[in-house]
């Protein structure tokens, strides 16, 4: 009883390494795609900040964010678009 039970395992084992090795070589490996923030098209729009270190202010444009070539926006507060950090993107 004990050596066919053996033997099962084994063929076990061995049908899962089969399939870990079948799974690991023959899928298609899905490409990366890194998007990046394009920042080239300003906005008529303006905002003045404040230097919390030199107390200065400053005006800057508004700019379309774009990314692929499709228009872009962040709706998460203080998460820049083109960070890595914590930015979830979204559809």
């Amino acid at each position: 009883m004990k050596t066919k039970s053996k033997i099962s395992q084994r063929v076990l084992n061995l049908v899962m390494i089969m399939v870990t090795l079948f799974g690991a070589l023959f899928t298609n490996v899905l490409p990366v795609h890194a998007s990046s923030l394009n920042l080239d098209e300003p906005t008529e729009y303006y905002y003045t900040s404040v230097s919390s270190n030199v107390g200065y202010s400053a005006t800057n444009n508004i700019y379309v964010l774009k990314m692929d070539g499709k228009k872009v926006f962040c709706v998460q507060s203080r998460i820049q678009a083109n960070s890595d950090e914590d930015y979830v993107p979204e559809s």
